[in-house]
């Protein structure tokens, strides 16, 4: 099976230019062999494989080409909290150092990037590599909000109703529920009523309806 190369950056496939090659070179820096103090074979893998994946991303014609064997609108997001996905966590700690002294300066930053971490783990790491490459800290939470409705509408279309139910499927960790929304949206459309979808999804999770008709009211 083939490696996801956004999942090997630790980006969201949407990510700028700017943030593929900044989430690049924060990996390189890591397993550079004068920083990095683990396997020296570990960290060869590794390189090869973000070598690997960056020549694809790097690459517009190729990026493209890539893009088009993926499974796009597809929503996959791991069940539990991407601790089985080495390369995500790779990032987040290549960009700690910086990452912390930003967050002395704007501490809200620390819940934006929690909130954006429930969404997607690669969402929340291609928000700070961008806010680190742009500097664009006061526009801090519109930037979030941007990304994250960009993000969701990718995978759950346009309408008001599905988009805050898959906000409140993911929220919750009901992801399974929320590939069977992905699923339903891809397979009728976004134009269908919201509710018929809502209503069967919640049909076969009894424990959520309640919970999310309460947050209705």
């Amino acid at each position: 099976m083939q490696k996801d190369h956004y999942r090997i950056l630790g980006v969201i496939q949407d990510a700028e230019d700017i943030v593929i090659k900044a989430a690049y070179r924060a990996l390189a820096q890591r397993y550079h062999p004068d920083k990095w103090a683990g396997s020296p074979a570990n960290a060869t893998i590794r390189m090869f494989e973000i070598n690997k994946a960056f020549a694809v991303l790097s690459d517009q014609i190729k990026r493209k080409q890539y893009d088009r064997s993926l499974s796009s609108n597809e929503y996959n997001e791991p069940e539990e909290d991407f601790s089985n996905t080495a390369s995500e966590d790779d990032l987040g700690n290549s960009l700690d150092d910086n990452w912390s002294a930003v967050v002395e300066y704007f501490p809200d930053l620390e819940n934006i990037v929690n909130d954006l971490s429930r969404i997607s783990k690669p969402l929340a790491q291609t928000y700070k590599v961008y806010l680190l490459e742009n500097k664009e800290f006061t526009k801090r939470k519109v930037i979030a909000d941007q990304l994250e409705r960009k993000f969701l509408e990718k995978y759950f279309g346009t309408n008001e109703e599905i988009v805050g139910f898959s906000r409140f499927l993911i929220g919750w960790g009901a992801r399974s529920a929320a590939k069977e929304l992905n699923r339903a949206i891809n397979l009728l459309g976004s134009n269908i009523h919201s509710k018929l979808i809502i209503n069967k999804i919640l049909e076969d999770c009894p424990h959520l309806a309640k919970l999310y008709y309460t947050s209705q009211k």
